[in-house]
């Protein structure tokens, strides 16, 4: 007997499509930004081939996990964690009140 959940899945907005000449354009800029690193091109390429052997179901998990630690440690990850920090210690007044509160302020 199967139960049913009562969690709504949020729906998402598909993300667009890149034309055949826009994922051109990233490998071409790819390949010349890794051109003389034969480190980074064997990580790129043991990436791919490991993208190309998982299965379907679980090639989302995968991308997940690669966007989220891409950017660690990045100047532009920094930033943007400060700016969320910011705005959360901004929003402070309204985020620590109960969904009850909120409404009447």
């Amino acid at each position: 007997m199967r139960k049913q959940s009562n969690v709504r899945k949020i729906k998402t907005q598909p993300k667009p499509v890149l034309t055949p000449r826009e994922l051109q354009r990233i490998a071409e800029k790819l390949a010349v930004a890794l051109e003389h690193d034969t480190e980074e091109i064997g990580l790129i390429t043991l990436l791919f081939d490991h993208l190309e052997n998982v299965e379907p179901n679980f090639l989302s998990g995968e991308i997940y996990t690669i966007k989220k630690y891409l950017f660690v440690g990045t100047s532009e990850m920094d930033n943007a964690q400060e700016q969320f920090e910011k705005d959360a210690y901004k929003n402070r007044g309204k985020l620590l009140r109960w969904p009850g509160e909120r409404k009447g302020a």
